[in-house]
């Protein structure tokens, strides 16, 4: 009678912790991550900008000119702003380029161009440092 009992007891302590668990996981809010589909391929890129110190950089705005077809006639022009971690993706990125790819990052007149080489690493994950 008394291992049932503690048996119980264990059940409710259990459920009590998990519950609790799950109750301070809703309290923080998950920021999203902001992403954009250029629908040309399966490679994707993610990006973290920062400054100087570390801390992220909110609504750097990361852009790009993806030329593809015959003598590059179609053009495919991204824009995206990081969010308040200083994150962003961008998907739909084509597997092979014969022009060079460049991402541009850029927050109050400070630029870096990253280069982007599907061939290379399909699926970067790529550390800006505006200074």
């Amino acid at each position: 009678m008394k291992s049932i009992a503690r048996l119980i007891a264990f059940l409710f302590l259990a459920a009590t912790l998990s519950l609790s668990a799950l109750a301070a996981d809703d309290s923080q809010p998950k920021i999203e991550v902001p992403k954009i589909d250029a629908g040309l391929g399966a490679c994707y890129a993610n990006f973290k900008v920062t400054d100087g110190n570390g801390k992220p950089i909110y609504d750097a705005k990361i852009h790009t000119l993806i030329r593809t077809g015959l003598f590059g006639i179609k053009k495919t022009d991204l824009q995206i702003g990081t969010n308040s971690n200083g994150l962003a993706k961008i998907t739909g990125l084509p597997d092979y380029t014969k022009r060079a790819v460049n991402f541009e990052i850029s927050k109050d007149g400070k630029t870096k161009s990253v280069p982007f080489e599907p061939g290379m690493n399909c699926h970067p994950v790529v550390d800006v440092e505006l200074k």
